[in-house]
């Protein structure tokens, strides 16, 4: 089987000879048929080009029992897997796979551009590069170039790591000519030879655990190794896959063997880092016996992954190969120090001292099945917004990682550091180099507030743009779609983010390719957005939304909210301050599901109304609305929805305030006219169903709580609620899209309270209240018959904070206007 191994490894570099060594100490057998079967099988495997498969061709001819295809399968994955994952392709100026490559490589490119060539090992902490790739959800990786970030530096740690900075006896001897004439002269000119000890610098030997390049834990164990180099420390360092009997470095990209390594660095100190499920047979709760090559390092050290808290039996195991079994920590660190100085003792217990002293706060969180809200127990808000930035990019990469905490960071807590980035690990997401989906749409829209998301997408546009294929290239495409994306995601003007918008749907319509869904959908999802793409059903499931909702939004126009059904208690209370009498009696009412807009009407909507339809508005009809001129109200000739609450026409820059003079009439002609137009059915809200909107799920007087106050919403701060402090009085209204248009109610509706009055559908009834109350529950109330006004609610600019309250009514004739009074549009699917 030797010669076997040879013969095939001899040209093409497979490392056959190792694994069947290895399978050969786990009690397999070869005989003559065995050695010309298999022979065949990989000579076959060879010209198909179906290695990949390999250990489906040679199971069956191995293993001759079900534990023995257990022992194959387990080894095959862990020895010869890395190998596959590693190959490097041929170097004939293409990039052409070999059979057992699967396109993941650490080699550098030897054709293309030079933005396509991805970076040796080394160089990982000067840029980040992410070649372009589809994945299975649809995403697309863009090549970018990310300036490095340094770890804030831990001086405790680097008085340790100087520390190890120390020269040792080499074991040879040198002729020492000064010392050997000064004792020729104390010797009387009698020569004798002196040979002193030659010495040499501790050489460092790291082995890391990488499965992918993404791996964070593997970058944070090589920042360890460049922070020995950076302290003219003598390191080696090399990482491996599945297990650590190939290994591979950018002095070996195809991949070395263990053993290569032992007789190359054999008087280096061990420092491995991993968790250790490659060295334990869990099935025999017993190392593999491959494992005693270890031993052959007589200064070695094991740092494990897994946190002390979580330490056990197979932390026990490892001991037998290691003396010493230690987190990677600042004291991790004093320990190997002081045993390398002989200076540790000689009963020190690892496994009872880490765990005795463990840190539970590095255990880790459980994401699997879980929501975000219990995530979000474990972690402080600084971590939590740096976690939602990095889940912008559809994958977690070391550099882009650092440079977002360093976006984060504040001065009292300056990110990256260590420490922090040990909590990031605490989620298996980094190890794994990507967050779910779900979890990428929840962080954001959850842990970023809308400015914090558009600084992140605008970072990421800069770095993307700075290294755009050029046109013709295979990514040009691709990367324009995506800077599009992210160029539109990073607008914050309104105006802007709309024609941006409609400059995407025209792009997009020339290209099938898919881009980052999780953008997509917040696309959709955003504020300004005057579009909707169409997003696949499987890939709305794996964000964790229900594609038939989905399909429900999309019939529902921009900035309208959907109003879920439910039950409540109308009116107010007795107790509640400033409250009228029977006007507000509380009684029981169900509310079907609706949608509400989340502005009042505005100017500029209601001039395209005029516009198109011709309507003339009852102040129009009758040349004249209210106005209060300092003294009385009285009507003004000349005003109607184009004037402002003064009476004066309104400049275009204040089309975005609430439309005002505008009749009950006039709001239910908009509704008909919105109606005919789209196809689809609005009209005012009932009083029932603007009350219940407005409170969203409060029973307070306001759904800020027990007062309002003037930074909350825009009323007459000189009538403060219950006796409370006196406020701001703006003496107008403030646009429904500016600086000042407050903070939403729990379901995103903007100004409930204050701004302006806004009309609903019912007729007024004094005694209404009172009829509902003795009927028990009333499911959906429409309001009185008949009666002389209709329902106004809210409160306004001019008014005090009492009317304000969401139990509060006023009413109208249906032909009235004023300076105060406008409307919003309800939507029903």
């Amino acid at each position: 089987m030797d010669s076997l191994a040879t013969s095939i490894s001899a040209n093409r570099h497979y490392p056959f000879d190792e694994f069947f060594t290895i399978l050969q100490e786990q009690g397999f057998s070869f005989g003559i048929d065995t050695f010309e079967t298999v022979h065949y099988l990989i000579i076959k495997a060879i010209e198909s080009g179906d290695l990949e498969q390999l250990d489906m061709w040679l199971c069956p001819a191995l293993a001759h029992s079900a534990e023995q295809q257990a022992t194959f399968i387990e080894l095959y994955k862990r020895f010869f897997i890395p190998f596959l994952e590693q190959q490097k392709p041929e170097a004939d100026g293409k990039e052409e796979k070999s059979p057992m490559s699967t396109g993941k490589s650490d080699v550098p490119k030897t054709g293309g551009p030079a933005r396509q060539q991805q970076k040796e090992i080394d160089d990982e902490n000067q840029k980040i590069v992410a070649s372009l790739k589809a994945r299975s959800s649809g995403s697309y990786m863009f090549e970018r170039f990310v300036q490095s970030t340094e770890i804030e530096s831990d001086p405790l740690l680097l008085r340790v790591v100087r520390q190890l900075r120390y020269t040792e006896h080499s074991g040879r001897y040198s002729f020492d000519i000064e010392k050997t004439i000064r004792q020729t002269i104390q010797e009387g000119g009698l020569a004798k030879p002196v040979f002193s000890p030659a010495r040499r610098h501790v050489e460092y030997l790291m082995l890391i655990d990488r499965n992918n390049s993404r791996d964070h834990q593997a970058h944070l164990h090589n920042n360890l190794y460049e922070t020995l180099k950076a302290n003219n420390i003598f390191v080696e360092r090399f990482y491996f896959g599945y297990s650590p009997l190939l290994c591979s470095n950018p002095r070996h990209p195809g991949g070395i063997a263990l053993k290569e390594i032992l007789s190359l660095h054999e008087q280096a100190v061990l420092l491995i880092f991993t968790d250790g499920l490659q060295c334990v047979d869990t099935r025999r709760a017993a190392v593999f016996s491959w494992t005693e090559i270890f031993k052959n390092w007589q200064r070695r050290y094991f740092y494990t992954s897994e946190p002390p808290a979580l330490w056990g039996e197979r932390e026990r195991l490892l001991q037998e190969l290691f003396p010493f079994v230690l987190p990677l920590s600042v004291e991790g660190m004093q320990i190997m120090a002081a045993d390398l100085s002989s200076d540790a003792g000689a009963d020190f217990d690892c496994l009872h001292y880490w765990p005795d002293h463990a840190d539970y706060s590095l255990v880790p969180i459980k994401t699997e099945g879980k929501k975000l809200d219990y995530i979000g127990l474990f972690l402080d808000d600084q971590l939590k917004r740096w976690i939602a930035a990095c889940a912008i990019y559809p994958e977690l990469d070391w550099n882009l990682t650092l440079a977002l905490g360093k976006m984060f960071s504040t001065e009292k807590s300056v990110l990256p550091s260590c420490k922090s980035i040990s909590q990031l690990l605490r989620l298996n997401w980094f190890t794994k180099g990507t967050i779910p989906d779900d979890f990428r749409r929840a962080l954001q829209q959850q842990w970023l507030t809308f400015e914090e998301r558009a600084r992140v997408y605008q970072f990421l546009y800069d770095q993307l743009s700075q290294n755009r294929p050029l046109q013709g290239e295979a990514d040009f495409e691709s990367c324009t779609l995506q800077l599009a994306v992210y160029e539109l995601l990073a607008e914050t003007d309104k105006e802007l983010f709309e024609k941006k918008a409609r400059q995407l749907v025209n792009t997009l319509e020339q290209t099938t390719e898919l881009l980052d869904m999780v953008s997509i959908h917040l696309i959709n999802e955003h504020e300004y957005s005057p579009v909707f793409f169409d997003i696949p059903d499987d890939v709305l499931r794996r964000m964790g939304l229900d594609p038939a909702l989905i399909r429900t939004a999309r019939k529902v126009p921009p900035n309208f909210v959907r109003i879920p059904a439910g039950e409540f208690a109308m009116g107010s209370p007795e107790g509640e301050p400033e409250r009228y009498g029977s006007d507000e009696t509380q009684h029981q009412v169900k509310v079907s599901e609706f949608y509400l807009c989340k502005y009042a009407v505005t100017p500029a909507e209601f001039k395209t109304f005029i516009d198109e339809s011709g309507y003339q508005t009852d102040a129009e009809k009758a040349n004249s609305s209210g106005i209060w001129d300092g003294k009385e109200w009285k009507d003004k000739e000349g005003v109607n929805w184009r004037h402002d609450v003064s009476g004066k026409k309104r400049p275009s820059d204040q089309y975005s305030h609430p439309v005002l003079h505008v009749s009950w009439n006039d709001a239910v002609a908009y509704c008909k006219w919105m109606t005919d137009k789209t196809g689809k059915t609005f009209r005012l809200p009932t009083e029932a169903e603007w009350e219940y909107a407005c409170r969203a799920k409060t029973t307070t007087p306001f759904n800020t709580g027990e007062n309002l106050t003037t930074d909350q919403a825009n009323y007459d701060g000189n009538y403060p609620y219950n006796n409370n402090a006196k406020g701001r009085y703006r003496e107008t209204t403030v646009a429904v899209g500016s600086s000042e248009r407050f903070e939403p109610n729990q379901w995103g509706l903007f100004h409930m309270h204050g701004n302006v009055w806004e009309w609903c559908s019912d007729w007024y009834g004094g005694n209404y209240y009172e009829e509902c109350k003795t009927k028990g529950t009333v499911e959906n109330p429409v309001g009185p018959e008949t009666g002389s006004g209709r329902v106004l609610r809210g409160g306004g600019w001019n008014g005090s904070a009492r009317g304000c309250r969401s139990a509060y009514r006023g009413s109208d004739a249906p032909d009235y206007r004023s300076r105060s009074a406008g409307f919003r549009l309800a939507f029903v699917p």
